[in-house]
């Protein structure tokens, strides 16, 4: 029997060069104390954007705005010498910073003002709210958000129509879910929405071709990884759709829930769009039925508990409604 092999239409290892690692070295390092990437997985994005050299790019789950800062400079000294300097489109379904609530996200950013002429945030709100005042033709974007379903895979679905043949997508925390540091190894039963997208998305895999486990978190597999979107990934959707049957670990408002409808019927063939109303009805009748069957064990889970024993509270939880 003949062996499989691995196109390198398919899947390529990224090995950063030594000017791709160095092209930031003289950026204010301020940005790095921010940003939630290892050394080896910025060189990985810088790599890619020198690369492909993206003029329109977006940013889903913004933070700080260290990967802002990151994108941006890489973006504008590939591009060195066009008419037209690259732009950052970022959103962030929060308004402040996660870790220091007197903080919008984003603030990092402001120590860095050639930057802030292209530069455009928004915040308080999902990416389908703000994706229309951003426009088509996005041919660069980094996903990372929630890192929990429904997250990253309502946000790929929402970003999908507007992107250019052959944009990259970069998915951050692909590997969160392998993690044996204690902080993670606690919520690996909840970190794999990312995982699960990229394995769904069809298009041509780029990886690095090197990470470190110890740098890592303990992870045993790479933590950050892109796909290049092409005509497949529009005509493979169904496992990306298919995603978001699997138990949530949040839900969208009512609100929210009526309008990504809308958005999905505008941008997606009747049949997604049936899908999505239907994949929403089952969400609320389990949230509904979790509610009902057992009020006691979500009134502790809302209490201030240790992760660990939130998590080990979850599962049983969820082990009642087997």
């Amino acid at each position: 029997m003949k062996s499989l092999s691995v196109s390198a239409d398919s899947l390529e290892m990224i090995t950063p060069s030594d000017k791709e690692i160095n092209l930031l070295s003289n950026l204010d390092p301020a940005y790095v104390a921010v940003l939630e990437m290892t050394k080896s997985e910025r060189e990985f994005v810088t790599a890619l954007i020198c690369r492909y050299k993206p003029r329109k790019l977006l940013e889903l789950g913004v933070s700080a705005g260290g990967s802002s800062v990151l994108m941006m400079s890489a973006a504008n000294k590939t591009n060195e010498g066009e008419e037209y300097p690259a732009r950052l489109y970022a959103i962030d379904y929060a308004e402040k910073y996660y870790r220091n609530i007197k903080l919008s996200v984003g603030y990092i950013v402001d120590q860095y003002p050639e930057l802030k002429p292209h530069y455009h945030i928004y915040s308080g709100g999902m990416a389908y709210r703000f994706l229309d005042l951003i426009g088509e033709d996005i041919d660069f974007c980094l996903i990372d958000t929630a890192h929990v379903n429904p997250g990253e895979i309502l946000d790929f679905l929402m970003v999908l129509p507007y992107l250019k043949e052959n944009a990259v997508v970069v998915l951050h925390d692909v590997g969160m879910h392998t993690s044996m540091s204690s902080k993670s190894f606690a919520r690996r039963d909840l970190n794999h929405t990312t995982a699960l997208l990229f394995s769904a998305i069809c298009g041509k895999v780029l990886l690095p071709a090197f990470f470190s486990k110890t740098e890592n978190n303990e992870m045993y597999f790479a933590n950050v990884g892109a796909i290049v979107i092409d005509k497949t990934t529009r005509e493979h959707l169904f496992g990306a759709f298919n995603l978001l049957t699997i138990r949530w670990s949040y839900k969208p408002s009512s609100r929210e829930e009526s309008e990504i409808c809308e958005f999905f019927q505008r941008h997606y063939d009747q049949l997604f769009a049936d899908f999505t109303a239907r994949i929403f009805a089952y969400h609320n009748h389990y949230f509904t039925e979790a509610r009902r069957r057992t009020p006691l064990v979500r009134k502790i889970l809302r209490k201030a508990l240790p992760l660990w024993a939130k998590t080990i509270l979850a599962r049983i939880y969820d082990r009642l409604l087997q």
